[in-house]
């Protein structure tokens, strides 16, 4: 099995930012292109828990799968957090911190695809993978960014 050699950072830069490339936007060759440049175009996201409210709202939960990728899996990233500071920024964690990973398409790119998230939920002086209801949890934003590799 293939393993991540290389540590990754929680970079707090602009999840928007464009590719310059030189070849028409419908080519295959553009798309080898991105993919090689950006292999995981992974962003995050990094909340404060706030408590619940009464929702009203009906539907279904999405639920967290447990992997992003082949390499970038949810028990890789949890050992990486809980092991070292995996931040860009200024942060200590505090308890109920809400940190997900998601891939980060367009929305042209994602129209057709399963959307797929990892959670983390800090408790007890750790990261443990874990996630809060979507109707009822009240979370305020931290920080948000993408993915970096060392």
């Amino acid at each position: 099995m293939c393993e991540i050699t290389k540590n990754f950072i929680l970079c707090s830069c602009s999840t928007d930012e464009k590719v310059e490339v030189e070849h028409n936007k419908n080519s295959r060759r553009y798309k080898k292109q991105i993919e090689k440049k950006y292999p995981r175009r992974i962003a995050w996201t990094l909340d404060r828990y706030e408590g619940t409210y009464n929702s009203e709202m009906d539907g279904m939960m999405i639920t967290p799968s447990d992997k992003l990728d082949e390499l970038f899996t949810a028990e890789y990233v949890r050992s990486e957090l809980n092991a070292r500071n995996c931040f860009d920024f200024d942060y200590v964690p505090n308890e109920g911190d809400y940190l997900t990973f998601r891939f980060n398409f367009s929305k042209k790119e994602a129209r057709g695809r399963e959307f797929h998230y990892m959670p983390y939920i800090y408790k007890e002086g750790n990261w443990t993978v874990d996630f809060y209801c979507g109707f009822s949890a009240k979370l305020a934003e931290i920080n948000k960014g993408r993915l970096k590799f060392e």
